[in-house]
């Protein structure tokens, strides 16, 4: 039903366009890196759970044809480009594109790992489970505009920061969590984690943006989504491989059949590792300035 209403409601916008038919820059150099990023997801998917069949190896080697092939067709002259370098040799600018994307494999690792662990080992209902996820959500809510405000007009290195100290607290608490700690616990870990997503949802986007020219706003754009639909997808990979990696079975091992004890377990262990990523997340951030005190404001972004 959102979906549709989404549809409805995009049909009824009149938005004016250049006449003339248009035209998708580099067909093929658009269809080799979807290849490699479906191909390598599926392959990573199936190892994680263990599966080894011989058309595994067949997408893995989709997968790596298809990223060379990506690499080779990107070195031709092209006056249009799917998705354009934002600034080549701008170490900040992949420095918070590497923040960006290793957050948000955290955070979708973690966001994955939670149902198992309320349902599993905590002993809440699915009902039970979603309205205290549902607490998380409404933080990140709330404060998703205020941060992005902070960032347009002061700057985001501050949010940024506070966002992964945040990070780092809920991803401790994870690390060490368990259901006799009570539920305030459980709700200062949620609220917590509610928070860094809202605030770094908004706040690490922008920063990437601010450290591109204006004329190049478009292709940085681009790259912040499909940065984040990666991670997405790499969140809950990596992080189910960590669980199996710790539980007793290994990665022969199936998280929706395991008791309570070997899930808290699991769920340690890949917190523990968010948690080491994160501290190194934010020492990172902690050294990365505003270019020239520009805000985001500055870069056309509404109020």
């Amino acid at each position: 039903p959102v979906g549709v209403a989404v549809i409805l409601l995009a049909l009824m916008l009149h938005e004016e366009t250049p006449s003339g038919r248009a035209r998708v820059p580099e067909p093929w150099r658009a269809v080799s890196m979807f290849s490699a990023v479906a191909s390598g997801m599926v392959v990573l998917d199936l190892w994680t759970g263990g599966s080894f069949e011989w058309w595994t190896v067949v997408l893995a080697v989709v997968c790596v044809l298809s990223m060379v092939a990506y690499c080779a067709l990107g070195r031709r002259p092209s006056v249009e480009r799917l998705v354009d370098i934002p600034v080549r040799g701008n170490r900040t600018y992949y420095a918070v594109a590497a923040l960006f994307l290793v957050n948000t494999v955290v955070g979708c690792g973690v966001m994955y790992l939670l149902p198992y662990y309320l349902t599993g080992s905590a002993g809440y209902d699915t009902l039970g489970a979603g309205l205290l996820l549902s607490a998380a959500t409404t933080v990140s809510a709330v404060l998703s505009i205020p941060a992005g405000d902070w960032c347009r007009t002061r700057g985001c290195r501050i949010p940024s920061d506070v966002s992964l100290v945040m990070r780092v607290a809920f991803c401790l608490m994870l690390a060490v969590i368990d259901p006799g700690m009570g539920l305030a616990y459980l709700l200062m870990q949620l609220v917590l984690m509610g928070a860094s997503f809202g605030m770094a949802g908004t706040v690490l986007p922008t920063r990437m943006q601010v450290h591109v020219p204006d004329a190049l706003g478009s292709s940085s754009a681009a790259i912040v989504l499909f940065t984040n639909y990666i991670a997405s997808a790499l969140g809950v990979a990596i992080f189910a491989l960590l669980f199996k990696v710790a539980s007793p079975g290994g990665l022969a091992s199936s998280i929706d059949v395991m008791d309570g004890a070997s899930i808290l377990g699991g769920t340690h262990f890949a917190c523990l590792v968010g948690t080491v990523v994160s501290v190194v997340c934010l020492l990172v951030s902690m050294r990365i300035r505003d270019p020239d005190g520009r805000r985001g404001e500055e870069r056309g972004f509404p109020r």
